[in-house]
């Protein structure tokens, strides 16, 4: 099986119809959402209030700045991009 990313955060479609870390968070009911956000700080000490994440089930207002808003970019399922 050939392998593509670091975690698997696309759809279990092009996974082999296999469920992705994403699938089986939801299913197990350790998120609420299927989705992830990242955050990219440019603030390079590690163990900062302001380092780089990923937030698996949602987002974390915290991170926006003050007036930005959240951009949904749509995927699709047959190729991923």
């Amino acid at each position: 099986m050939m392998c593509d990313g670091i975690l698997g955060l696309s759809f279990s479609e092009l996974s082999d119809d296999k469920d992705t870390l994403i699938d089986s968070l939801y299913k197990q009911g350790y998120i609420e959402s299927r989705v992830f956000s990242v955050y990219l700080s440019d603030n390079w000490e590690l163990g900062t209030d302001t380092s780089s994440n990923i937030i698996l089930g949602g987002s974390d207002p915290e991170t926006f700045g003050e007036g930005d808003k959240i951009t949904y970019l749509k995927v699709f399922k047959e190729t991923g991009y």
